[in-house]
């Protein structure tokens, strides 16, 4: 019986083939990966309402104050305790509760604000970690997912509300 060998030709195909299949699972993949980090943050923005309110029963309608680039921790109790509160689903990125009162706004309208936000950037370090996402095109180190709860919201308070970002409501 004789062996076949395999022609540098018929390698190349097979390489050329492996390569154009590899491609196109790491692109579904990665599709895939993006739309559930998505959706995950958005159940997740409603929880943190939802302890937000909670919160606000047993505080006579009082908000949480201002965390500065978290979650409170006085929500601690009205969030579930097997999920990871410091960490939103997307490579990188944090969750935040913005109380904002009229004069920590740089721009109008200056009323009262009240979000929970899903932020991109370390501000430690100046590392933003953005989706490739179509509705992240354009974000820059201000720029948020939020669910506003109160007020004219914004992707950040030293921004006015047309800068970029996306709000979930």
């Amino acid at each position: 019986m004789m062996k076949k060998t395999l022609t540098l030709k018929e390698v190349l195909i097979f390489i050329l083939a492996a390569t154009v299949v590899s491609a196109a699972v790491l692109f579904v993949t990665q599709y895939y990966t993006n739309k559930v980090a998505y959706s995950r943050a958005i159940h997740e923005l409603r929880q943190i309402q939802k302890a937000v309110y909670l919160y606000q029963d047993n505080h006579g309608g009082m908000y949480p104050p201002e965390a500065d680039g978290l979650l409170p921790p006085e929500l601690g109790e009205y969030l579930s305790p097997d999920s990871d509160w410091e960490h939103a689903p997307f490579p990188g990125s944090h969750y935040d509760w913005d109380n904002w009162a009229p004069e920590d706004l740089a721009y109008p309208p200056s009323e009262q604000v009240r979000q929970v936000s899903v932020r991109f950037c370390d501000t430690a370090n100046g590392v933003c970690a953005f989706p490739s996402e179509e509705w992240s095109q354009g974000f820059d180190e201000y720029s948020a997912l939020y669910l506003c709860l109160e007020g004219p919201c914004r992707s950040h308070a030293t921004q006015p509300v047309t800068h970029p970002g996306i709000s979930v409501n």
